[in-house]
């Protein structure tokens, strides 16, 4: 149903790497087609492309399941597979943003403890020095931060779902347009 695309471990982090990685392929209309999904961004405009070709699929999702409701009844088991294929999708790019923001938050943690151990190298205990390093790389203030713009994206994605279930509800229950189902005359 959907593949996530690995990261090479054994070389090192650079462009090239990143641009080695396949694109985002997404393709709902044939839910059985596989879905590639990077697992590493190499920067934060990258990852915000990647939610918003998300998010456009699942209004172009969206705008069929209209059509073909304008047109009559849909297929309840296309519309079902559909959103099994975007629910993989989102719960896959969710993972993938949680984990880079817990590696950002590791990377700085890192540079923290390497910049205490500068300052000892050198034999300098100034509590100055100390206390910049300390007010510079605050995790309390740099992790909120993180746990905002997270939550600020995952948002996005979940509400984009949200509507796209709630659409495909509505589009189930209209016959052409005309009535619901659970309003027919007995005539």
């Amino acid at each position: 149903m959907s593949q996530t695309v690995q990261f090479p471990d054994e070389e090192a982090i650079n462009s090239e790497v990143f641009e080695r990685i396949p694109p985002l392929n997404l393709n709902f209309h044939d839910p059985e087609d596989v879905i590639a999904i990077p697992t590493n961004y190499a920067s934060r405009a990258v990852m915000d492309d990647y939610i918003q070709q998300v998010v456009d699929k699942m209004k172009e999702v969206r705008e069929e399941f209209s059509v073909m409701a304008a047109k009559g009844l849909i297929d309840s088991d296309y519309v079902a597979s559909v959103l099994h294929a975007v629910q993989a999708v989102v719960d896959a790019m969710i993972l993938n943003i949680k984990r880079h923001y817990h590696q950002r938050e590791e990377g700085l943690r890192t540079r923290r403890e390497r910049e205490y151990a500068a300052i000892s190298r050198t034999g300098c205990f100034n509590r100055i020095k100390r206390t910049f390093v300390t007010i510079s790389y605050s995790m309390d203030i740099h992790a909120l931060i993180m746990k905002m713009e997270e939550e600020k994206r995952t948002n996005i994605l979940l509400d984009a779902f949200k509507k796209l279930r709630l659409h495909s509800q509505i589009a189930t229950l209209t016959d052409g347009g005309s009535e619901p189902h659970w309003n027919w005359s007995l005539a």
